[in-house]
């Protein structure tokens, strides 16, 4: 599951301005070597920003790196997260992100955005945190947690120990609960 330097990058989440994916394609394209690909999975909330999102792949030159793979089952994106190397998640906002507990309950390392459960995320040690929601600070996470990963991988793996822990004793009717309004 694990490389040396990751090359193989994954975005879960709708393809929409909330979830930053346009973003996220900014942060990519700055990164000096085009040797990494990322697939990008998730419904398209708006068919006119999917559209301006293909068209920044494309001015940016980044088709060859960025695919959109739409929704699929939870088996296939389960088997996408495990040939991955880095989750990169962009949102403007998030509650709590599935796509960060299903990284962390797999060891994955992921670049985030300061959202959701993120304190906890620091508290745990895992992950890198941008700073802010700017395609410059997102790109230096990704560039450091490239710079650092087999640094960043063994916080992952470590994480995941601790997070399966916190986790081992919460009920299906307590996270039921948890996401209620």
């Amino acid at each position: 599951m694990y490389s040396t330097v990751p090359s193989k990058f994954i975005a879960v989440g709708s393809v929409s301005k909330d979830k930053g994916t346009d973003i996220l394609i900014e942060s990519l394209s700055t990164l000096e070597k085009k040797t990494w690909t990322c697939d990008i999975y998730g419904a398209i909330d708006n068919q006119q920003f999917y559209d301006k999102c293909i068209s920044l792949v494309n001015k940016l030159n980044l088709n060859q790196s960025i695919r959109f793979q739409g929704l699929v089952s939870q088996k296939e994106l389960h088997t996408a997260y495990c040939l991955s190397d880095l989750l990169i998640h962009t949102s403007l906002h998030e509650n709590s992100s599935i796509a960060i507990k299903d990284a962390i309950s797999i060891g994955l390392p992921f670049v985030i955005t300061p959202t959701g459960d993120f304190e906890q995320y620091k508290k745990i040690n895992v992950g890198m945190i941008s700073d802010g929601f700017g395609t410059k600070k997102i790109s230096k996470n990704i560039y450091d947690a490239i710079n650092h990963y087999p640094h960043l991988v063994s916080r992952s793996k470590a994480a995941r120990e601790i997070y399966r822990k916190e986790t081992k004793n919460v009920s299906f009717e307590e996270i039921l609960n948890l996401l209620l309004c």
